[in-house]
């Protein structure tokens, strides 16, 4: 949540003996706290402040985002509590296989597996990957995108065999190296290129975690996008204010 108001305490007895038309300042503070509302909406779209750390593209987050006058001299601009703690909060390194495995198929021998389909756009793909599917070509082999990945800090928590690691038994898992290259196998799906990969009970266990976030500070990137404007909007205002109370006297 963004607030920003006008204190007054320290000159109570000023504004009571000018009496200024505080109406002009509310309208500021108002303006103020739109402007921010859009641009907090904007770094909820995909808009890419600094000091932002990563892209978030959340329609429903975006939407909730809305300001409010409270009284004459405070706004706050405010959004769903939960969607922007998803948003800007750290998170560990997960195992994403449980999940993908929730609904899989059984293979004869018992294990599961599924496959996992993988869309790409032209515009991100290599000469050679585009060229494999003007030509139809099966198997194509690449090594765009093999790399380690780092999943935390520290070793992730797993047995081999599956299942979290009780207390002492971590296994340090906590980069992975892929062993094949992201276009690899590429091939024009129904939705455009996509490549296919297979994920089980057999899987690497440092395989399908979804890498650790830190901290994405959005609401301070907001505000240091905002600040000079809306302090120079609401220091104006305020000696507009004071000033036509003043030359009514």
């Amino acid at each position: 949540m963004l607030r920003f108001d006008i204190d007054t305490s320290g000159i109570d007895g000023l504004i009571k003996s000018l009496n200024p038309d505080l109406k002009r300042v509310g309208e500021t503070l108002d303006l103020a706290g739109g402007y921010a509302a859009n641009m907090w909406e904007g770094a909820a779209s995909g808009l890419m402040l600094p000091g932002m750390n990563r892209k978030v593209v959340w329609p429903a987050y975006a939407q909730s985002i809305k300001h409010n006058l409270r009284g004459e001299l405070e706004v706050v601009v405010s959004g769903d509590q939960s969607m922007t703690q998803s948003a800007t909060g750290a998170q560990s390194a997960w195992d994403m296989k449980p999940g993908l495995l929730a609904h899989a198929k059984t293979a004869k021998d018992g294990h599961r597996y599924k496959v996992i389909p993988f869309t790409h756009k032209f515009s991100n793909l290599s000469d050679e990957a585009v060229a494999a599917l003007i030509n139809n070509v099966r198997n194509f082999a690449s090594e765009v995108g093999m790399r380690s990945k780092i999943l935390s800090e520290g070793s992730v928590a797993y047995r081999a065999k599956g299942g979290y690691a009780n207390a002492g038994e971590a296994i340090p898992v906590s980069n992975y190296t892929w062993t094949t290259g992201h276009e690899s196998g590429i091939r024009m799906g129904n939705n455009g290129p996509a490549t296919f990969r297979v994920v089980s009970d057999r899987s690497n266990p440092a395989s399908w975690w979804y890498p650790a976030r830190t901290e994405n500070p959005i609401l301070e990137a907001v505000w240091d996008a905002v600040k000079k404007d809306i302090e120079e909007w609401i220091v104006s205002a305020w000696w507009e204010a004071m000033g036509n109370a003043n030359s009514t006297r």
